[in-house]
């Protein structure tokens, strides 16, 4: 990835330093990329909340 001219961010760091840049990103991904849905719920409320979010 380190030599991924569309990762201008990666350019010449090592494993462990973009190891830790994605540990202090990490939080920011999760909260834009992902909606959390809670799946202990009947299957129709988890299905609805589901497509509601597309």
């Amino acid at each position: 990835m380190n030599h991924d001219h569309n990762r201008p961010n990666a350019s010449g760091r090592s494993l462990n330093e973009l190891k830790a840049l994605y540990s202090k990103r990490e939080l920011s991904y999760n909260e834009i990329a992902f909606k959390h849905i809670d799946a202990n719920r009947p299957k129709e409320v988890v299905a609805s909340e589901i497509i509601e979010s597309l």
